[in-house]
């Protein structure tokens, strides 16, 4: 099915490879790469309806203040390198089993992470021949809500987002106000979140700013996969918060990474200050939580 609005709302998307992980993003020198997800500028795209297809758009322009866009160097060919370029090309945007696929128009050339999706970072993306089925040329989809955009929408009360053994909460770490991990259950201000409905899920925001006086809200570190930490960014992104009741019918919360089946997770649930990871959910209590108003 080609790309349209049914699926893919006009906004601002971060793509994570299908098979590494990584996420699209240009360099300063304009070659398009794959590098763990940090959702700044050079990793935001927006998809422009051209009447022939979408000329997909970069969030950080040239230093000339022209807007750069998803684009070829060089000639049509199989491992032809995908650059930034003044100049917007239609491409054709297909949805496959909840990934988009990108395809030069009228042809079987397909975005693809090169070395079969490398998840190391700098890893080139180009265009080669379509391989059915192969996740390295699918791209994950996660719309970015810009700050602005979250102005006009009331955030929920404050919560404590308690695990389910009754004990322990998500905490965002004082120093450096990045890493988020689990602590006793205090329902101080480190361990205040609020939920904002966004376009196509929730965003979760840290009632405790960053060292700079900024907002900070729940992200991943680097790929979108199992065992990826949960941190605190200035970027907002779209969580995908699942509501339903536990065996013991008390009301619980998963928290998933938008169209994958990940959710944010404790490590150890016995310690203090432990890492929050994604993992894939299941029916333990590792992935369930309880928003608890303070």
């Amino acid at each position: 099915m080609a790309l349209c609005d049914s699926f893919l709302p006009h906004g601002t998307y971060v793509l994570l490879n299908a098979k590494g992980g990584t996420a699209l993003d240009m360099t300063s020198k304009r070659h398009v790469e794959g590098h763990d997800l940090h959702s700044e500028l050079n990793q935001r795209w927006k998809f422009i309806n051209t009447g022939n297809g979408w000329a997909i758009r970069n969030g950080r322009d040239s230093n000339d203040g022209e807007p750069l866009y998803l684009s070829i160097k060089g000639q049509l060919k199989e491992g032809t390198e995908i650059v930034g370029s003044t100049v917007p090309i239609s491409w054709y945007v297909y949805s496959v089993d909840g990934a988009l696929r990108i395809t030069w128009p009228n042809t079987d050339y397909v975005f693809d992470l090169r070395d079969w999706g490398d998840s190391a970072p700098g890893t080139k993306v180009q265009l080669v021949r379509l391989k059915p089925g192969e996740p390295c040329q699918l791209w994950y989809f996660s719309r970015i809500v810009e700050p602005d955009q979250l102005d006009g929408t009331a955030p929920s009360a404050s919560f404590a987002i308690l695990h389910m053994n009754g004990k322990i909460a998500l905490e965002l770490e004082n120093t450096g106000r990045r890493r988020v991990k689990h602590g006793i259950l205090h329902k101080q201000e480190s361990q205040q979140w609020r939920m904002t409905p966004s376009a196509d899920g929730e965003v979760i925001q840290a009632c405790r700013k960053s060292l700079n006086g900024k907002p900070l809200y729940l992200t991943v570190q680097g790929p979108a996969q199992q065992d990826a930490c949960i941190v605190a960014s200035p970027y907002p992104v779209s969580w995908r918060v699942e509501r339903c009741k536990a065996k013991d019918g008390k009301a619980t919360i998963r928290i998933f990474w938008q169209k994958t089946n990940l959710v944010i997770s404790s490590q150890n649930m016995s310690e203090d200050m432990e890492d929050v990871v994604l993992a894939d959910c299941d029916d333990t209590l590792l992935s369930q939580w309880d928003a608890v108003p303070v």
